[in-house]
């Protein structure tokens, strides 16, 4: 965060798009902004947070330095939640409640803290292949190659592979698959 911008001159930042040039206030702004002899015309400066600046000429000393950010944050973090801590602040760990989840349970930790694992046994199989590991450990199941023995909605048979999830039907929707000129050693009969 950028609390000290470069000034250009002696009486205050001439980016200011309210300098007026006053001489009887040392920021050069219409002397009808104070009261108590201080300026109080909003500085409006856009902070390097991206938001704008809250403070007046005389408590950001004439766009020098400017008041600290007090704005929600909203930068996504890494879980995916929103920031709602002040932009002064460095994001802390995010404090609500964690999304992730598998087929037995919901973590009930927060976001930033670590779930409990799952011990359950994996779910990832097919009628040819099973995973031997607990759920919350990377599965040791290979990728099944066999074919699909899945019948769609339509009643054609699943041109995919076991274990993945299935691709439009060939029969009712080619217009979903390139076209693949064989060699005289293959035939479409061998192309899934």
């Amino acid at each position: 965060m950028d609390l000290f911008p470069k000034a250009s001159s002696s009486r205050g930042n001439t980016d200011c798009i309210h300098l007026d040039l006053f001489p009887e206030m040392p920021c050069g702004h219409n002397p009808s902004n104070s009261t108590d002899g201080r300026c109080h015309k909003p500085c409006g400066a856009l902070l390097s947070c991206g938001c704008v600046c809250k403070g007046d000429c005389d408590a950001c000393h004439q766009g020098r330095v400017h008041k600290i950010c007090k704005e929600p944050c909203h930068k996504l973090l890494i879980c995916g939640h929103t920031c709602e801590f002040p932009c002064k602040m460095l994001c802390p760990p995010c404090p609500q409640k964690c999304d992730t989840k598998c087929s037995h349970k919901q973590c009930t930790s927060v976001c930033g803290s670590p779930c409990e694992p799952c011990q359950e046994p994996c779910t990832w199989a097919c009628p040819h292949l099973k995973c031997s590991r607990p759920c919350s450990e990377i599965c040791d199941r290979d990728i099944c190659e066999q074919a699909c023995s899945v019948f769609l909605n339509c009643g054609h048979k699943c041109v995919g592979v076991c274990g993945e999830l299935c691709p439009p039907c060939k029969i009712c929707h080619p217009d979903k698959y390139t076209v693949i000129f064989h060699t005289e050693e293959e035939s479409s009969n061998d192309a899934r």
